[in-house]
């Protein structure tokens, strides 16, 4: 209901305050977006947990729902800052069309996301063969889910400027332009509108890094959220493009916050290790739900043919997954899966009893993919990163290098570009003017999950490969992570008490 000054209020998740997100229902932009957030493809949002199988590890329990109000309603401040800076440099220049559509792309851009994360997405790719990615569900629904089109094009034809005269401008649809702020597919010449939505300083990122580093328990984050991002912003020419020039030190620590957060938050052996494990039940699932499709309830049909990823799936399928549907997968495979590997996993994911790690991110590419293929060659076929062991080898996340060509950005690419002006008042990537960026470290992840007996016996068979590729230094049992407490990535060689490697 409408409370006063007719408001919807809404959860911040960031403070927790409940009525810390307030929209103007007499406001028709914001009546929108309510709109939209009152769909049913938005309330599945609220039964998905933003940090998927991470957030029991850390505490966390603010959901995708609540981080697309919050990037929706950060847009809305971005784009009011962009207003201004367009208008000192041109009045007129702004279109407040392109600015709810930025806000409309901002708070739909996680709408086609699966439950328990990113996982969900790569088992797919895994079983099938086929890429899955959650963006192109983002897109399918926008186009298709006929509460979202209702609220899109009720607003469209309601409203002089976004029906033809807006195709006669852009090319293309509003609904479709929101489509394309998403997948950065935006024209060019809109990459100020475009970064907003999909660029290296963008509302997703300003809303995901503060509302995680909020909720994550005992994490201790050094890098401070630097305040009013958008704020001083201004505009310039970059090869005929008008892109937006951020502050130079606001810039520079934002992307510094990314990478620690990557690091300790993202980035971790226990969270790795714990989505690790989803796999083999997933697949276990499609496996035997192959053999009796007749039994299957009509949510997990719906999982059967997302899961393929044939172009089977339905948007009601679809929109039929969320946590809870995962979560009794896991049940049923902890209580009654015959294979006792498959069983442990999921009986480990319930109490979050983890697999132990062994962490090999201090190797370079090179030597992490050498020992992926090192070990696959002396143990049985399968083993590694497929049964027993599972490997983790994250790209690398390197703020240094922020976009395709550490030199001059591609003409199509200038969106993807944090610009700021260097010492001499010349507009650079940001990389190009920070000594702290270029003097930063890439961040790499890779380990090795499996139970502890097991990481005990390849201890010999790791240092015999870190011998032959000229490192120093060695690994023993003290070496393993056992995942324990609030967070569950703990200190080396804390073994829980019966743990005997």
């Amino acid at each position: 209901m409408a409370g006063a000054g007719q408001s919807r209020f809404f959860k911040d998740a960031v403070t927790g305050d409940p009525r810390g997100i307030a929209f103007d229902t007499a406001d028709p932009h914001e009546q929108l977006l309510i709109s939209l957030i009152d769909t049913p493809a938005m309330a599945r949002m609220g039964r998905i947990l933003q940090l998927g199988a991470k957030s029991t590890l850390i505490g966390a329990e603010h959901t995708r729902r609540e981080h697309m109000i919050h990037a929706a309603a950060l847009a809305r401040y971005a784009t009011a800052h962009l207003r201004r800076a367009m208008d000192r440099a041109q009045p007129g220049l702004y279109d407040p069309r392109l600015g709810l559509a930025c806000m409309v792309a901002c708070c739909l851009h996680d709408i086609g996301h699966p439950p328990l994360g990113h996982e969900f997405e790569t088992v797919a790719q895994r079983v099938s063969g086929r890429k899955f990615h959650h963006e192109d569900w983002s897109a399918r629904l926008i186009r298709e889910d006929v509460h979202i089109q209702s609220c899109l094009q009720g607003f469209v034809t309601a409203h002089t400027g976004y029906a033809e005269t807006f195709v006669a401008d852009y090319g293309m649809t509003f609904d479709e332009m929101v489509v394309a702020l998403i997948e950065g597919k935006a024209p060019c010449e809109l990459a100020a509108y475009q970064s907003l939505v999909s660029g290296k300083i963008d509302c997703d990122r300003g809303s995901f890094l503060p509302i995680d580093r909020a909720q994550a328990q005992g994490v201790n984050l050094e890098t401070e959220l630097p305040d009013d991002l958008w704020a001083d912003i201004e505009l310039a020419q970059v090869d005929g493009v008008t892109v937006i020039v951020h502050d130079r030190v606001k810039a520079e620590q934002f992307l510094m916050v990314w990478r620690e957060q990557y690091e300790k938050i993202y980035y971790v052996a226990g969270s790795d290790s714990k989505e690790s494990m989803l796999a083999p039940i997933l697949h276990d699932f499609l496996q035997s739900a192959h053999t009796t499709l007749e039994h299957l309830s009509l949510e997990e049909m719906a999982l059967y043919r997302v899961l393929s990823n044939d172009g089977t799936a339905s948007i009601r399928d679809y929109l039929m997954l969320d946590d809870r549907v995962i979560e009794r997968v896991i049940e049923r495979a902890a209580e009654s899966n015959p294979d006792p590997w498959v069983r442990r996993l999921a009986q480990g994911i319930m109490q979050d009893d983890i697999l132990p790690s062994l962490d090999f991110s201090h190797l370079d590419k090179k030597h992490r993919d050498g020992l992926i293929r090192y070990l696959q060659t002396r143990l049985p076929e399968g083993v590694v990163d497929g049964t027993h062991i599972f490997v983790t080898n994250e790209k690398s996340r390197d703020v240094a290098k922020l976009h395709k060509a550490y030199g001059t950005p591609a003409f199509d690419d200038h969106h993807n570009v944090a610009y700021v002006r260097n010492a001499t008042g010349n507009v650079v990537p940001v990389q190009h003017a920070s000594t702290v960026i270029q003097g930063t470290p890439p961040l790499n992840a890779m380990y090795l999950h499996a139970e502890a007996d097991v990481l005990y016996t390849l201890v010999p068979v790791i240092n015999d490969y870190l011998a032959a590729a000229g490192y120093d230094d060695s690994i023993d049992a003290g070496s393993i992570l056992y995942h324990t407490g609030v967070r569950h990535w703990g200190a080396a060689g804390s073994a829980p008490a019966g743990v005997q490697p």
